[in-house]
């Protein structure tokens, strides 16, 4: 998985915005499907954004705080169900991204 890394998706998002409004963060959200890899067309739900500082620990000893911000959204989708024929031949399940992104540079930490 790739960490750390600059993305224009977040190039032009308040962060802040993105943390306390709803719509704000929906808004992302069908936007930048494609990076959050949710399927055209389908439903989603956005979770309550999470605003934390942590303290990053280095080698050197350095341990900045860091602020990040917390985005989840999810979705469900159908997935062949091969568990035989007294079962269902579809099952629902829910999927979903989530992305960790630094504040001060905008940068991904996991995505």
């Amino acid at each position: 998985m790739e960490t750390n890394f600059s993305s224009s998706e977040l190039d032009d998002v308040d962060l802040q915005s993105l943390v306390d409004s709803d719509w704000y963060a929906y808004e992302f959200a069908e936007k930048h499907r494609n990076f959050l890899s949710i399927p055209e067309g389908v439903p989603f739900q956005v979770e309550p954004r999470l605003d934390v500082s942590k303290k990053y620990y280095h080698r050197g000893g350095d341990t900045p705080l860091v602020r990040e911000c917390i985005f989840k959204v999810w979705w469900n989708q159908t997935e062949p169900n091969c568990l035989g024929q007294r079962y269902a031949g579809q099952r629902q399940i829910t999927v979903g991204t989530t992305l960790a992104s630094i504040g001060e540079t905008h940068n991904v930490r996991p995505c």
